[in-house]
Order: structure tokens, then C-alpha cells, then sequence
């Protein structure tokens, strides 16, 4: 019996069209993921358009886990103690959370900003950002972004 070698499977003279047809098969494949993730998931404004007297928003980026269940929480208790009334969405498809550049959740967005992603951030930090959002002519950004990264 003879032992198997890749070199006997494909005869050395076919192995041009062995070639073209895994490239063909793998523009096909390549094409369909791009489509899937083109299929009309719109990127967030980077920009936010800063207007007197804007509502605040907030987006809660998740699936709906017990993580961002408590986040979600957490957001409406710091915002009532700070007598704020903020609009909160909750962000639950997976190609609109990665819009946000999340690869893990949740993740909290304050006025199209990302603040903290994987992670579920303290009372106090809520409370510095929401307090930061709602100042009238903010002066720049502090410094501040808590990503985590």
C-alpha cells in the first residue's frame, strides 16, 4: 500500500486550477461576509452637534445581559439623584454595539462619546460624566475617556 502524500492527492499539472478555484471560492466567501456587515448598519456620529439647551442621550450597549441590565440601572439612579433627565436607549444588535468600536459588553455612549466598554463604571464616574454632558459650553474634553484601554 502506498502512503498518503498532498503531492500524489493533486497531480502537479492541475494544481494551477486547484489554485484559481480556492481563490474563487474565497472572494465569494470574503464578498458574502462584507455584505453581511454592509447590510444597512449606519456608523455613529463621531461629531456630536452641540446645540443650547440639547437633551442629554445615552446609549446602553448590550444584549441585554445582567451586566447591562445593572448598567442600565445604574445610569437612571445617578441620573435621578443628579435631578437629570437624560433620553436612554438600549443598544442590543451585535453590528450596531461594534459600530462603537465594542468588542465586549456593556457599553456605555454619553452624547455620542464612548466613555467604558467591558466593564460596568462606578457611581461617581456616571455621575462625573453625566454632570460633564450637561454643563452648557463645554470647554473640551477633560481627559477623561474611560474606556479602559
Amino acid at each position: 500500500m502506498m502512503a498518503f502524500s498532498p503531492m500524489v492527492a493533486i497531480p502537479a499539472a492541475t494544481m494551477p486550477i486547484f489554485q484559481i478555484l480556492l481563490m474563487v471560492v474565497y472572494l465569494k466567501l470574503a464578498g458574502r461576509i462584507r455584505t453581511y456587515f454592509d447590510r444597512g448598519v449606519t456608523r455613529p456620529r463621531r461629531v456630536q452637534e452641540q446645540t443650547q439647551g440639547a437633551d442629554m442621550n445615552i446609549k446602553i450597549l448590550g444584549t441585554g445581559c445582567p451586566n447591562c441590565q445593572r448598567l442600565e440601572a445604574l445610569v437612571r439612579e445617578v441620573a435621578a439623584t443628579s435631578q437629570l433627565e437624560p433620553e436612554v436607549d438600549k443598544v442590543t444588535e451585535i453590528p450596531d454595539i461594534m459600530a462603537y468600536g465594542v468588542m465586549s459588553t456593556p457599553g456605555l455612549v454619553i452624547d455620542g462619546e464612548l466613555k467604558a466598554a467591558g466593564r460596568i463604571p462606578s457611581k461617581g464616574e456616571i455621575e462625573a460624566w453625566l454632570h460633564a454632558a450637561a454643563a452648557p459650553n463645554d470647554a473640551g474634553s477633560s481627559g477623561q475617556n474611560a474606556v479602559g484601554w
